[in-house]
């Protein structure tokens, strides 16, 4: 007689392919102290290296395609519907393609599965998607560990009320490197205004002065 096989149990995963050469470093989860202060994010990035929004990744797993009962919902063409799936555990994190048309593609290699690291790339069609390691943004950060030199310099003329504009002027940049900061300093921070912005940078500096 043959074994009834249910249709509601999951397959076991393939086995990966390798991504490249160096061994793939787990995003380990192992650390109690760790897991409240650090955050994985899967961030949205264009081609010219902006980034045009951002995804918090949570335990468990986090499909993304373009059905409207995925998790990360993609509209960038190449995409399937239920294209790849982000699995978080307490072991590591972990990419698989779920039978999509165009595949996936991690740090440049064509792939069934990996596992992934910060700084790593994704592509599902043409949607290129950065693995990131974010902060929280809260007052006990020193905004200098969290943003860069010339992010921060923007953020405090956002402050000042200046407008992209006059920040432009100032700093001798266009206003499009301008925005482009800015989105990038949204992503970072998980913000999505300038006036959570200003709030934030407020209580960063009042937290040094010990206030």
């Amino acid at each position: 007689m043959r074994p009834i096989v249910s249709p509601f149990v999951t397959p076991p995963l393939p086995c990966a392919e390798p991504i490249n050469d160096m061994p793939t470093t787990r995003v380990g989860l192992r650390d109690p102290a760790k897991r409240p202060r650090t955050k994985l994010t899967l961030m949205l990035v264009e081609h010219d290296g902006r980034v045009r929004g951002s995804f918090d990744v949570r335990l468990g797993r986090n499909i993304a395609g373009k059905a409207p009962d995925v998790d990360l919902r993609l509209y960038v063409s190449g995409v399937s519907r239920h294209h790849a799936e982000f699995i978080l555990d307490h072991e590591g994190f972990v990419v698989r393609d779920l039978g999509s048309t165009n595949g996936l593609i991690v740090n440049g290699q064509r792939t069934s599965m990996a596992m992934l690291r910060v700084g790593d790339v994704v592509e599902l069609g043409m949607q290129r998607i950065r693995v990131d390691e974010r902060r929280p943004a809260d007052a006990g950060h020193r905004p200098e560990a969290v943003l860069s030199a010339r992010q921060l310099e923007v953020a405090r003329l956002v402050v000042e009320g200046l407008t992209n504009p006059k920040i432009a002027e100032r700093l001798q940049i266009s206003t499009r490197t301008v925005a482009t900061h800015l989105e990038n300093i949204y992503a970072r921070l998980g913000l999505t205004s300038r006036t959570a912005l200003a709030t934030w940078l407020a209580a960063c500096d009042s937290a040094a002065r010990g206030g």
